[in-house]
């Protein structure tokens, strides 16, 4: 089975039938795909890729052939129909499988199948994913919502008072363009007096910097970025000319010099945003906490009556939490357990990944996914909701 060839890099496609309408992966694309239904399980694949960790095409094949047997092992025990469907999802992925992937950008890859609906949808990210098959009546994305959330680029700004360095830090990759460059008179080159040259040159200066500051504003509108950080002798200046849509998304400052290399780039401001991200996750679960019982639920069983009640608009969940439940196949209800549905009566079906179920019904009622690494939610069951309105 060979791995090697077509590059699909962030690249969310159905080879035929169910097409989401998205080209990559976001959390409109997501949601779709957790909103998906219909007649039949859907097999949903997900496989690491990682040259770093598996550097020959051979490396993958076992654990390709685990993750088909257990797939296998779980439709038998559902029946022959079952098994005949599954049979059929597994030989599109293993078809989609030897087309190959160019892993020099490609570490995971994941494919979500219903082979007697028409529906095949295949996704390559540049992050290692999980090994892992599941059969269920939807997808299962948990992993791409967490893919998802790494997956912010940034755009780095290096500038002295007479040139500029633009960086763009994107899947791991750190490209760069060419900033402006502006030639700054010195006091040798002029017979202008003291003062005067020193007024002159700062003006000059402050022209380069609104300059690059017009730079950063063109490069986010020709690719936007979820954060921007400024380093370089002139970062506290340019910081004052960033405008607004810049200046929203700047972070913060770091000490890079003019002729930092990418990688450093890369490292500095990867170490930055996982700051930020820490900073901001913590906050979050301060307000869910804060909130708690006016605008907010903490616990499994409240964040589940909420999602039925449709109020959710934010999910938030620990990275650790796993859990089983049922669901009404009546009315849709999941719950922590009961024999009978809380809402209608109706006798419940056991769940076996809840928070998988739970985080699905929640995407696919427009709801946002935030997980998180949290003991002050763990202490609260690991899980919450802040209300839509």
């Amino acid at each position: 089975m060979m791995i090697v060839g077509v590059t699909q890099t962030v690249v969310m496609r159905g080879l035929s039938g169910g097409r989401l309408g998205a080209d990559v992966l976001s959390k409109a694309s997501i949601q779709e795909l957790a909103s998906h239904r219909g007649d039949g399980l859907v097999t949903s694949f997900y496989l690491d890729v990682d040259g770093r960790r598996f550097p020959r095409p051979s490396d993958l094949e076992p654990k390709i052939e685990h993750l088909f047997r257990t797939a296998r092992h779980e439709a038998a025990k559902r029946g022959p129909d079952v098994t005949r469907a599954v049979d059929g999802d597994l030989g599109r992925i293993r078809e989609w499988l030897s087309k190959g992937v160019d892993r020099e950008r490609v570490r995971g890859l994941a494919a979500f199948c219903c082979d007697a609906q028409g529906f095949f949808l295949t996704i390559a990210l540049p992050q290692p994913l999980d090994d892992d098959v599941s059969l269920d009546e939807h997808a299962h994305v948990a992993q791409l919502v967490q893919a998802l959330s790494a997956m912010k680029p940034c755009l780095v700004v290096l500038a002295d008072r007479g040139r500029a360095r633009l960086l763009r830090l994107d899947d791991g990759v750190v490209d760069e363009s060419a900033g402006p460059t502006d030639e700054i008179p010195r006091q040798v080159d002029t017979d202008v007096e003291l003062g005067s040259f020193a007024r002159r040159h700062a003006e000059e200066a402050r022209r380069h910097l609104r300059r690059v500051a017009d730079a950063v504003t063109n490069e986010l509108r020709k690719s936007p970025v979820e954060y921007v950080i400024l380093g370089g002798p002139a970062a506290a200046e340019l910081e004052h000319h960033l405008h607004d849509d810049a200046a929203r998304r700047y972070v913060g400052a770091v000490p890079l010099a003019m002729t930092a290399q990418k990688d450093e780039v890369g490292a500095t401001a990867r170490a930055l945003i996982a700051d930020v991200e820490r900073r901001r996750q913590s906050d979050l679960v301060d307000k869910l906490i804060g909130r708690s019982g006016a605008g907010a639920t903490v616990g499994l069983s409240a964040t589940l009556d909420a999602l039925a009640a449709r109020s959710v608009g934010t999910l938030i969940v620990d990275r650790s939490l796993e859990a089983t439940g049922v669901r009404c196949p009546a009315c849709g209800c999941l719950a922590v357990e009961g024999e009978h549905c809380p809402q209608c009566g109706e006798l419940t079906e056991e769940v076996a990944d809840l928070v998988e179920a739970t985080l699905v019904d929640a995407l696919a009622a427009g709801a946002s996914v935030e997980f998180v690494d949290s003991p002050e939610l763990v202490a609260r069951e690991g899980i919450g909701s802040i209300e839509r309105y």
